[in-house]
């Protein structure tokens, strides 16, 4: 698994370096498949089965380590690379902190459908909000 998921940050890297290739829709694929992969889990009945999800999880989080570094230097410039990659460290880091926690008092108190119901409307929201608020950077040069 270690070999696969090591190839694949490889040729995940080369293709975010692809002009004609999109950084951002390769990552949003691979984590969608996470997505999924983890949404089929509690489904399963057999250890084959588990395996293979588990095996597509591990292959598909391998576009959260080699693509996140591309995707940030689309989005800002490379002089403040390194503040927004310790801040991105920062946040997942916390959230594998406090996650699984929560996680765990949500399965112990039955309440985990109203926070599922939260957690989806957030995710519309910045579904929503990041396509319809494109940032387009046009630079005209007027000569005089």
């Amino acid at each position: 698994m270690f070999r696969t998921n090591l190839c694949l940050q490889i040729v995940l890297g080369w293709a975010g370096d692809q002009p004609r290739l999109n950084a951002g829709m390769i990552y949003a694929l691979c984590m969608a498949v996470c997505g999924m992969m983890t949404a089929i889990m509690p489904l399963l009945a057999s250890y084959t089965g588990l395996c293979i999800v588990t095996g597509g999880f591990g292959l598909s989080i391998a576009a959260n380590y080699s693509m996140a570094s591309i995707i940030l230097v689309e989005l800002i410039t490379l002089e403040r690379f390194t503040n927004a990659y310790g801040l991105l460290l920062l946040v997942q880091g916390l959230a594998n902190l406090v996650g699984p926690p929560l996680a765990g008092m949500d399965m112990l108190n039955h309440i985990y459908t109203l926070k599922c119901h939260i957690y989806i409307y957030i995710y519309i929201y910045i579904y929503i909000y990041t396509h319809t608020h494109t940032h387009t950077h046009t630079h005209t040069h007027t000569v005089i």
